[in-house]
């Protein structure tokens, strides 16, 4: 398997492990973590894969997004 493949499937792996056991557990810094993951690695996926780099800081801002709206806040 290639890099970018083994990261993509990394980050669906660790995804699906949030959407099935975290989704709805207490806002700790480890589900913020196992949300924001992901989306990371698509980033440094894309990356590795010579993508635009406008794509790349999307996935990278998207994952920022997620870190941030995995607390609670106002």
């Amino acid at each position: 398997m290639t890099f970018p493949l083994v990261l993509l499937v990394i980050a669906a792996a660790i995804a699906l492990a949030y959407g099935v056991t975290l989704m709805r557990a207490r806002k700790t810094v480890a589900r913020a973590l196992m949300k924001t993951i992901p989306v990371a690695l698509l980033a440094v996926t894309a990356l590795a894969a010579g993508a635009s780099p406008l794509f790349v800081a999307a996935l990278a801002f998207c994952a920022a997004g997620d870190w941030f709206l995995a607390f609670d806040g106002e």
